[in-house]
C-alpha cells in the first residue's frame, strides 16, 4: 500500500501554545500568565533574600504564608545544621534561592565532610526545622561588640 499526503494531511491540526520566559509551553493563556506571575514573584524573592531580607519579610512580600515564626529569623546568612546531610551536625548550610513553582528554598553549604560542598531543595516547613535546631547558627553577624574606653578588661 502506497501513501500519499491525502491519507495523513487531515489528521495534522495546528497548535497554539504560549511560552513563558522560562521556555515553558502552556496550552492557554490564563495558564502561561500565572506561570509567569510565578517567575517575577520567584525573581523578586530571590532579589530581597539577596539583599539580606528574612525569609519570613520575603514570603510575606510576595503574598505567601509564614509557617513559623522562626523564619523571622532566617537570612541568607543564617548557617543550618542538617545531620542527615553528609552525617554531619555542624551549621554550614545557608538559603541560596527560591526556586519557583512549588515554593521550596534551595539550601547549599559545607559542613565539613570529606566529600565537599552539598545542595537540595527544602520547604520553607523545613527551612523552619532545621533553623529551630540549636546547632544552627540565625544571626552569624550579629557581633557582640564591647564599646571602646568601656573601662573593663575582656580576659
Amino acid at each position: 500500500m502506497s501513501l500519499d499526503s491525502s491519507d495523513y494531511e487531515p489528521l495534522i491540526v495546528e497548535v497554539m501554545r504560549y511560552q513563558t520566559t522560562d521556555g515553558e509551553s502552556h496550552s492557554t493563556k490564563s495558564s502561561a500568565a500565572y506561570h509567569q506571575k510565578e517567575i517575577a514573584l520567584t525573581d523578586h524573592a530571590n532579589a530581597r533574600l539577596e539583599a539580606g531580607d528574612t525569609i519570613a519579610d520575603i514570603l510575606r512580600a510576595v503574598g505567601k504564608t509564614v509557617p513559623d515564626p522562626i523564619l523571622e529569623k532566617v537570612t541568607k546568612d543564617s548557617k543550618l545544621a542538617i545531620p542527615h546531610w553528609q552525617c554531619r551536625d555542624e551549621a554550614g548550610y545557608t538559603p541560596r534561592r527560591f526556586e519557583h513553582g512549588a515554593w521550596t528554598v534551595y539550601v547549599y553549604g559545607h559542613a565539613g565532610s570529606w566529600s565537599g560542598g552539598y545542595g537540595n531543595t527544602m520547604s520553607v516547613l523545613e527551612l523552619a526545622r532545621y533553623a529551630a535546631d540549636r546547632k544552627s547558627i540565625l544571626s552569624p553577624n550579629a557581633i557582640v561588640q564591647t564599646p571602646p574606653d568601656s573601662g573593663t578588661k575582656n580576659l
